[in-house]
């Protein structure tokens, strides 16, 4: 979370290269809720993390707002393919208010596919505190739940 995608900030690369350190064999998935996800892509490398998953919704913000169906592929593809070249596998996930629809055309592209079922919690915001529904579309749960950091277990 970079303060600029979603409010909060959170942890970045120093603390995943500790945690490949402390757990070497442990499958870090790192789900980036920031604006340019693309610059995090070699420290997140460097610093052992499996893979790596962007919020579509990032991704499109960066092209013209009547961008067409082709250059959102192809801008999708694009990071997806720097993700690939860097031996990560590579996931996208969108927003509780995005339409699960807008994933369709990247599922087969991608080793995970998620919708978060919450947006994000600050600090010491219980997932209780939610409103009733938030996250409630079926599809989106076949493919898994997905949380993000900051959260009191």
């Amino acid at each position: 979370m970079d303060g600029h995608f979603v409010p909060n900030l959170t942890w970045g690369p120093p603390v995943v290269k500790s945690l490949r350190k402390s757990l070497p064999d442990a499958y870090l998935d790192c789900h980036l809720m920031v604006t340019n996800p693309e610059t995090w892509l070699k420290p997140l490398a460097d610093a052992g993390t499996n893979n790596f998953t962007f919020h579509l919704e990032a991704v499109l913000a960066q092209l013209p707002e009547d961008a067409s169906a082709e250059a959102q592929m192809a801008a999708v593809k694009g990071l997806r393919d720097q993700v690939k070249s860097l031996d990560m596998s590579c996931g996208i996930v969108i927003k509780p208010g995005t339409p699960v629809e807008a994933l369709m055309p990247y599922v087969e592209l991608f080793d995970m596919v998620r919708q978060t079922g919450a947006p994000a919690l600050r600090d010491g915001e219980s997932i209780t505190s939610l409103p009733k529904g938030a996250g409630n579309d079926r599809r989106a749960r076949l493919w898994g739940p997905a949380l993000h950091g900051g959260h009191d277990a």
